[in-house]
């Protein structure tokens, strides 16, 4: 199912990582990732 999801999506740009455990379990590195992908994609100049 959330792989499904994840096809359902229409960008080019997409990445799909998997960790183990509950949310103590992802790795510092995932969230740094995500904030650099958000930062490129939704912080315009003004």
């Amino acid at each position: 199912m959330a792989l499904d999801l994840f096809d359902a999506f229409g960008s080019r740009e997409k990445t799909l990582q998997a960790n183990l455990g509950g949310h103590t379990g992802v790795p510092s590195f995932a969230g740094e990732d995500a904030a650099r992908f958000f930062a490129r994609h939704f912080n315009r100049p003004a």
